[in-house]
C-alpha cells in the first residue's frame, strides 16, 4: 500500500488545514505553544526520512542540521516583526499570537513535500534513488522544520523577558 492510497493520509492533510486555517487568525496560548508544531514535524520527519532513506548517512544529518539552522533563523526574523501581547492568566503567562497566512502556507508546503518524498521512493523512480535526493529530501525538511521552531523560540524568548520585566513586543 502506498503513501497515497492510505486514508490516513486524508485525515492528517485534514486536520492539518484546521490547524493552518486556525492560525491565520489571532489567538492567546501558552509560551511554549508555538514550539509543540516543530516537535512533532521533527519526531515524524526523523522516523519518515529514515524509513524512506536508510541508508543516509552522516552527511545527510549534517545538512539536515545546517537546514534547520537557516529554517530556524527565518523564523526568528520573521517571528520578531510580530507584536506579541501578554498577559497573566490564573495558570500563567499567556501570550497573543498575530494570525499569520504563512504557518498555513507551511503547513501545506511541508504536506506537499512530504507526499511528494513518499511518491517518489515508493513509485520506484530512479533519481529517487540517489544521494543527492536524500540530501535534498533532509535540506527541505530542515528548513520547513526549522521555521517553525525559529518561530517558537522567538516568542519564548520574548515571554521570558516579559516575566522577567524586560519590556518587549
Amino acid at each position: 500500500m502506498t503513501h497515497f492510497s492510505s486514508s490516513y493520509v486524508v485525515v492528517l492533510l485534514c486536520v492539518l488545514l484546521y490547524i493552518g486555517v486556525n492560525r491565520c487568525f489571532p489567538r492567546e496560548v501558552r509560551p511554549t505553544r508555538p514550539l509543540l508544531t516543530p516537535v512533532i514535524f521533527l519526531a515524524m520527519g526523523f522516523g519518515s526520512l529514515g524509513e524512506l532513506f536508510p541508508h543516509a548517512g552522516d552527511a545527510d544529518l549534517v545538512v539536515t542540521v545546517v537546514m534547520v539552522a537557516v529554517g530556524a533563523g527565518l523564523g526568528w526574523l520573521h517571528a520578531r516583526r510580530w507584536a506579541l501581547q501578554y498577559r497573566r492568566g490564573p495558570n500563567g503567562l499567556l501570550v497573543r499570537l498575530p494570525g499569520d497566512p504563512s504557518l498555513l502556507v507551511m503547513i501545506v508546503v511541508t504536506f506537499v513535500a512530504e507526499s511528494f518524498m513518499h511518491y517518489a521512493v515508493e513509485s520506484g523512480q530512479p533519481w529517487a534513488a540517489t544521494d543527492a535526493f536524500a540530501a535534498m529530501s533532509y535540506a527541505l525538511w530542515g528548513v520547513l522544520v526549522g521555521m517553525p521552531l525559529g518561530r517558537g523560540l522567538n516568542v519564548v524568548m520574548r515571554c521570558a523577558q516579559y516575566a522577567n520585566g524586560v519590556r518587549v513586543g
